[in-house]
């Protein structure tokens, strides 16, 4: 069958005012590294997302603008088509991204000095989110078994205080990439529910899932869970569209989102090209999807079997779900500061994996959402340089 997309495609980004490429100068020390560390793709956006941009441009005046009915019904049908999430029009709120959408979440169900609850390693903004909000952060470590996350349920219990208020949730898991089971997420959700807890729940990952692992909408396991909880998503992930800063909080309880919507000064998110990229995404994206995860799942299977077979001392956390993959250096027995000049040596530009905790002491974080060709090389740079600290010449 003929596909429709060439990820091999290399294009060019350098040059373009972008993150990835661009803005690694007082970040990293040497110049000219492949860049795997801000998870966003090397890849064309989808042909329908491009056209749907090109055609709301020829109109002249790009005012402000508010999402068309036809934005919210692209949501509400992708949310049951893929997830079996029915929803209502008016609890979707749009955002300039899932961040800043967590970050008016926070400020909407807390008070200064009230506890949010992460999963560490996780998502490094979570952090700066909960402390500028004047809030505490209190951590319920996930538990690393052999290379498989799971929760500590036991622990997240010992966390209520009285002034605990929301649990920061994130789903599929970035970096560790679980893909968590409905089993897993009701009893979270019911210990979250017994606790009076609000769940934030970032789902931007959702998509980009692998074989048997399917992504669960937290909010969706029962109708309690649901009035407790707030979702964020976005199609930036996806389809590769960060830079158009639309993303959306799906608010069930009304309370809730009207104290989300005065946090936020009863203002949305998103722009118009932003809207009109979400809702071809969503309509008109789906061989688009099909085809990426089976090339990244690719990626994935090339880098796991290289490590296997040329780089033992590196160990890859199993990843059922994104493109992020989170390795265990550990076993190379060094420090952070000679790991993350070593990665240079190599050419490489990562995250590094204190930057989601200090869990993520002795990992790294690499975004295999790129030309095969970009993995490829990052795996024989690293084959070039890592055995020779481990094994005699």
């Amino acid at each position: 069958m003929a596909l429709l997309y060439d990820f091999d495609q290399i294009i060019r980004r350098k040059g373009t005012s972008c993150n990835k490429w661009d803005g690694m100068k007082g970040i990293f020390t040497k110049d000219g590294l492949l860049p795997m560390w801000i998870a966003d793709m090397d890849f064309t956006c989808p042909d329908p997302v491009l056209e749907a941009v090109r055609e709301r441009m020829k109109h002249p005046i790009y005012g402000y603008s508010f999402p068309p009915d036809s934005c919210y019904e692209a949501i509400i049908n992708k949310l049951y088509r893929d997830y079996g999430w029915r929803i209502e029009k008016e609890w979707i709120v749009f955002t300039h991204g899932v961040v800043d959408g967590i970050h008016s979440a926070i400020k909407a169900v807390t008070s200064p000095g009230d506890g949010v609850i992460v999963q560490r390693p996780v998502y490094y903004p979570f952090f700066s989110v909960i402390l500028d909000n004047h809030c505490q952060l209190q951590n319920n470590p996930l538990l690393n078994t052999g290379g498989y996350y799971t929760i500590d349920y036991d622990n997240l219990k010992s966390q209520f205080q009285s002034r605990t208020k929301a649990l920061l949730f994130c789903s599929p898991h970035n970096p560790v990439g679980r893909v968590w089971k409905e089993e897993e997420l009701k009893r979270l959700g019911d210990i979250c529910l017994r606790n009076r807890c609000i769940i934030l729940s970032d789902e931007i990952h959702s998509d980009i899932t692998y074989g048997t692992h399917k992504h669960r909408v937290f909010a969706s396991i029962d109708k309690e869970i649901e009035a407790r909880s707030m979702t964020f998503l976005s199609a930036s992930k996806t389809f590769n569209v960060p830079g158009l800063t639309t993303a959306y909080a799906v608010i069930p309880n009304k309370e809730l989102r009207d104290a989300y919507l005065s946090a936020r000064m009863k203002q949305m998110g998103g722009n118009l090209f932003g809207y009109a990229a979400l809702e071809a995404a969503y309509n008109l994206g789906g061989e688009y999807k099909a085809e990426l995860l089976r090339y990244v799942k690719k990626n994935t299977d090339c880098f796991s079997g290289y490590i296997d077979s040329y780089l033992p001392e590196l160990k890859l956390m199993p990843p059922e779900g994104s493109y992020l993959l989170w390795v265990d250096m550990r076993r190379l027995d060094l420090t952070q500061e000679r790991l993350s000049q070593l990665m240079e040596e190599c050419g490489l530009a990562l995250d590094d994996g204190r930057l989601f905790g200090p869990e993520g002491a002795g990992f790294w974080r690499f975004n295999v959402a790129c030309p095969e060709s970009y993995v490829r090389q990052a795996l024989d740079n690293m084959k070039n340089i890592i055995p020779r600290l481990c094994r005699p010449a």
